[in-house]
């Protein structure tokens, strides 16, 4: 079976290698636990920065909200409680217009496919994870599907009150991105 010709939505999720359950980001003191194992620190003037769309100017960074499209995702489409903008944390954003000019220079640029993501889509798009694996293997057990989705998706709090402020979902503090590189001159990822 030639899995280009399926549609998105109909082909299966791979089974990936145990590997990936156990991380290593490569920076020493996080990649031991990982880094929500290192206290937020509330009051610290990086956690109060506002929230910037980082696809209009002055960042003009390129990307699109994966969680957003209605194509091309293994979701099926939209995520109920994504959004089109590009939400990050100002110093965050700032950031990555300084790595983008040096990468320009190579005729390359960042691509974000999702930065501050709500608590909404995060447990939506969990809960739509876990029934496209429920319908890729059917004979598996609760256990079984539940040891994959883990892999990808952490549990999401039931409310915003219930996110502990001092270890918050990173995606939710808007200082957190998915990106790739993209090659400028043919928009290849």
């Amino acid at each position: 079976m030639n899995l280009a010709l399926l549609d998105h939505r109909e082909r299966p999720i791979p089974l990936l290698d145990r590997k990936r359950k156990v991380r290593n980001s490569g920076i020493p003191g996080i990649a031991e636990g990982g880094a929500r194992m290192h206290p937020y620190e509330v009051g610290h003037p990086f956690a109060n920065e506002p929230l910037v769309n980082i696809q209009t100017a002055p960042y003009n960074v390129a990307g699109d909200d994966y969680y957003f499209r209605t194509f091309d995702t293994i979701y099926g489409g939209r995520i109920p409680g994504s959004r089109p903008e590009l939400l990050m944390r100002s110093g965050v954003a700032e950031r990555l217009v300084v790595i983008n000019e040096q990468l320009q220079r190579d005729g390359l640029e960042i691509y974000v496919h999702n930065a501050w993501r709500s608590l909404e889509v995060a447990q939506n798009a969990r809960g739509m994870f876990e029934s496209r694996v429920r319908k890729n293997y059917k004979d598996w057990n609760d256990e079984q599907v539940l040891e994959l989705v883990n892999l990808f998706w952490a549990v999401a709090p039931a409310s915003y009150a219930d996110i502990n402020p001092y270890s918050p979902p990173p995606h939710m503090t808007g200082a957190v991105a998915d990106l790739t590189l993209r090659v400028i001159s043919t928009k290849q990822l």
